[in-house]
């Protein structure tokens, strides 16, 4: 967990960016914050601090006097700072004096946020520990997956595992398009995403860890303090949900998943890996064969300009897709591509559009707890509202009742 102090003389601002996210979720604990810059070095000096953002424009000691401040005592904590719109001046100052980035106040996102932390994170020294155990982990976790006794014997406290219960859950991209493209530098940064996406996620459940066991398989120790079943459930779902929606948002991939039963003897993950891999398999060829129609619909004889525009639909529908767009992508008018596409295809562009998002707030709708609206976001709607209409047109349901039905399958 890396903590951050918040320093701003506002407390609507620092309620604002405590407020956006469940910061815990993405490893961040900032429950620390700051009036101006005394209260902040004050902080500085007794708590353990890893990022600093603050505010340029603060009373008793501003920003650039708490960046000088934080220098001359000898602190190298990143620092991000917050400005207001059009406040470059001020914003080239900071970064003459160390800052590493910084944020609009008027233009606050998670997204971009939870970026420019990482970013500024990403040199920032860790304890020795920290950086010692990832590995120990990684290398105890792949033998005992293997069924092999580790070479080294690190204690459960080295490790950070909890000595009640454990459980194996495996990881593996559906339809992973990035993947399959070919483009070696494309699949490697897109694999080095999802480690990090990995490493950065698990920081929030305690006890875990997690290795690569195959090219397209992730798998997941997840340890615990308690024998309560119940207990350990909602604290996966919770943690698959948050790494489900995550890998959809960033990498535009689903995940299938596999999980074991609830074991209390660490000499039993290799039986409880296999157990996770059977159930993973499962829900890969179940996948497999829901797919299969959408694969031969894009093979009935259609023309390589509709192929490739039903291709481009699949693969950008979360963006903004126009029939200018997908014209120019196929290289042919919009007239003549539009009534090439509805000859061929029996239905209209923006419906085949329409149908193909639905489809995938389905998925959404069924494996995370996002809002309705974020799902909305999230497959190219540009309105909440006509997502629902265009939702309930197709399904004969609003999207919440959707969701509520699907929570209440076994």
């Amino acid at each position: 967990m890396r903590t951050i102090l918040i320093v701003d003389d506002e407390t609507l601002v620092r309620l604002a960016i405590r407020s956006l996210a469940d910061w815990a979720s993405y490893g961040y604990d900032l429950r620390l914050e700051a009036g101006n810059g005394l209260q902040a070095m004050d902080i500085l000096a007794r708590e353990p601090v890893d990022l600093v953002v603050t505010d340029l424009k603060m009373p008793g000691m501003d920003g650039f006097g708490l960046m000088k401040a934080m220098g001359d005592a000898g602190f190298t904590i990143p620092v991000v700072v917050l400005s207001a719109y059009n406040d470059y001046e001020s914003v080239r100052r900071a970064f003459k004096l160390g800052a590493r980035d910084y944020i609009v106040k008027t233009e606050m996102r998670i997204e971009s946020i939870l970026g420019t932390f990482a970013d500024a994170l990403a040199d920032a020294p860790e304890p020795p520990q920290a950086r010692e155990r990832p590995l120990q982990q990684e290398e105890t976790l792949l033998a005992l997956v293997r069924g092999e006794t580790p070479k080294e014997r690190p204690t459960l406290d080295e490790l950070g595992w909890r000595a009640a219960a454990q459980l194996i859950v495996l990881l593996s991209p559906l339809e992973p398009p990035a993947l399959d493209s070919g483009d070696a530098e494309r699949h490697a940064r897109v694999t080095q995403g999802i480690h990090g996406l990995l490493e950065q996620t698990l920081k929030s459940f305690e006890g875990a860890a997690y290795v690569q066991t195959a090219p397209e398989e992730y798998c997941l120790l997840l340890t615990f303090d308690t024998l309560d079943l119940g207990k350990q459930r909602t604290q996966v779902e919770a943690l698959i949900s948050r790494l489900q929606g995550a890998m959809h948002t960033y990498f535009n991939l689903r995940l299938a998943v596999g999980i074991s039963a609830s074991g209390v003897r660490f000499s039993g993950i290799a039986e409880q890996y296999r157990e996770a891999q059977h159930d993973l398999r499962e829900q890969l060829r179940q996948s497999a064969k829901k797919r299969a129609p959408a694969v031969k619909a894009v093979a009935r004889g259609y023309s390589q300009a509709v192929t490739d525009a039903l291709a481009f639909m699949q693969e950008n529908y979360a963006e903004e897709i126009t029939l200018k767009t997908i014209s120019e992508h196929v290289c042919l008018s919009e007239s003549y591509f539009s009534a090439l596409f509805s000859r061929e295809v029996k239905a209209s562009f923006v419906d085949t559009l329409t149908s193909i998002r639905i489809q995938h707030a389905k998925v959404l709708l069924q494996t995370t707890h996002l809002k309705v609206y974020e799902v909305a976001a999230q497959v190219g709607f540009l309105s909440n509202e006509h997502f629902c209409r265009m939702f309930k047109k197709s399904t004969g349901t609003t999207p919440h009742a959707y969701k509520n039905a699907s929570r209440s399958q076994p």
